[in-house]
Formats: C-alpha cells, sequence, structure tokens
C-alpha cells in the first residue's frame, strides 16, 4: 500500500510579530539576511511572555533556536512543561510532548537578549489519508549539472487527498475563518512517499487549493523531490558566496607535513614526497 508520511517544520520570522500574544519589553529586530528576530529590550514591568498556538496538542516536538544573551535569562514553556532558564548565548534545543500554545518568558524587567533561527520540527512522520486505490504519478527526472538552471527535478502530478477527520487536522481546518491555521498555501511540508514499509522518495508538499464539496474538503497538493528544492533554496546563490575561511592556511613545509601525518588512514596510498 502506496503511503504520504508528512511531518510539519517551520521556521518562525517575527516579522509578523504583531500576530503573537505579548505586553511591552518585545519588539522585532531585522536581521542582515532581512530575517527578523525576537528582542526582548528592558522595561519596569517584571517578568514579560510572548506566546502564540503554534503547535497541537500532546505532539512530540523538537524545537531550536539561537540565543544572545545581553543580559538576564530567558526559558521556553507549553503547558506544564518548561526548558530551563538560559543565560548564555548559544544555539539550543527543547524536546517534549506539548500543548498547543509556545511561550517565550523573560526572568525579570532588566532581561535583553535576541532571539533568532526558531525552528519548530514535528518528530516523526504522520500518515495523511488516501483515497482508496490512489493514483500518484511520480516523474523522475535527471540534473543536468552542465545548465543547472533548468532546475529539473523529481515531482509528482496533482495528488487530491479526501477531507477526513485526520487530514483536517493536519491542514488545520485551513477553510475555516474561525480558527487559526499553523498551515498555508504554497508553504512547504516535508513528506516521504513510501510503499510497503520502503522509502520511495523524499521531499515536500506543497498545499494548492481546498475545494469544497457538499461541505466536505478536498486538499489539492503537489510533491516535489529534495533535488528539485536544492536548487529552489540556492536561488541566484553563487559558489564564491561560500565561506571556506577555516581552511585558510599558511603554504609551507611544516604544514604539508602535518596535513599527511594527520590524514585518517593512509594505509591505501602512496605519499610522495
Amino acid at each position: 500500500m502506496i503511503e504520504l508520511l508528512v511531518r510539519y517544520k517551520n521556521k518562525i520570522d517575527f516579522k509578523d510579530i504583531d500576530e503573537w500574544t505579548y505586553s511591552g519589553g518585545f519588539s522585532r529586530y531585522q536581521n542582515t539576511d532581512e530575517s527578523f528576530s525576537l528582542h526582548k529590550t528592558t522595561n519596569s514591568s517584571g517578568y514579560q511572555t510572548i506566546s502564540k498556538n503554534l503547535l497541537k496538542l500532546n505532539l512530540n516536538y523538537k524545537i531550536t533556536f539561537d540565543l544572545e544573551i545581553v543580559n538576564g535569562m530567558m526559558k521556553v514553556q507549553s503547558g506544564g512543561l518548561s526548558s530551563q532558564w538560559y543565560s548564555t548565548s548559544g544555539s539550543y534545543t527543547f524536546v517534549g510532548a506539548l500543548q498547543t500554545e509556545l511561550v517565550i518568558r523573560s526572568l525579570s524587567d532588566g532581561d535583553e537578549w535576541y532571539l533568532s533561527n526558531l525552528i519548530i520540527e514535528e518528530i516523526g512522520y504522520t500518515s495523511l489519508d488516501l483515497y482508496e486505490n490512489p493514483d500518484i504519478l511520480i516523474n523522475f527526472n535527471i540534473v543536468d549539472v552542465k545548465d543547472y538552471s533548468k532546475r529539473l527535478g523529481d515531482y509528482t502530478k496533482t495528488i487530491k487527498l479526501p477531507g477526513t477527520n485526520k487530514n483536517n487536522l493536519f491542514f488545520d481546518f485551513i477553510m475555516d475563518e474561525n480558527i487559526e491555521s499553523r498551515f498555508g498555501f504554497l508553504k512547504k511540508c516535508e513528506a516521504v512517499i513510501a510503499k510497503g514499509g520502503h522509502t520511495i522518495i523524499k521531499g515536500n508538499i506543497y498545499l494548492n487549493e481546498v475545494i469544497k464539496n457538499n461541505n466536505l474538503n478536498e486538499y489539492s497538493l503537489q510533491f516535489f523531490g529534495q533535488q528539485l528544492n536544492l536548487f529552489k533554496d540556492i536561488g541566484e546563490d553563487l559558489l564564491e558566496t561560500l565561506d571556506f575561511s577555516d581552511l585558510n592556511h599558511t603554504l609551507n613545509n611544516t604544514n604539508i607535513l602535518n596535513s599527511w601525518i594527520n590524514f585518517p588512514d593512509t594505509s591505501d596510498y602512496v605519499i610522495l614526497g
């Protein structure tokens, strides 16, 4: 039986900070790459929180973020589960079965810090409901490395899913105006097409349309393989933008000899010199 497995993963940009619930002391900070971080500033109102419904009840999540501490402490929490207090700058991970609301909390009014690269990721995949005898046609392509601008990749034709309770829950009832959905049209979501427990292809799905038929939803989406997503992510970047500064060294006899000595395994190589 063929399966469509999905996993929610989202990088939070605080550009739309007004969609969060918070009092004074928080603002957005624009980074050099034009993304927005969360900036906690000093205030006279004691500890502060900023929160938003981003999660699904009791699912296991991995939350990662980068933190730059100027002064004070912060932590993240959801329901009765809370991380430790973080008092030093660094990259952190918080894992657990969380409630719907994600809360970011400062310790006191004198705290100041920057939070960036906030990524929320479900642990494990969810199998979406398919129609009986689903028709999922995969187009496999080989990228021409001599002309990557063609950006060929693996993809499927349009896949339609029934509006079952499981599918409605995953897509957060996106057509219901009374419910704030974490999902969005043309927003990618990690996915795997599998059969008999074996992975056929990994990539992402994009929700194109929700069709209402006699008060029932039908989801129209498309799957793109990782190869195509790689070229989308690269965009117009050039190799010269890559940072190889960690490989900088002085070309001399000592460094050449050290590179031979520190080579992992020379048993299958003949070293000339």
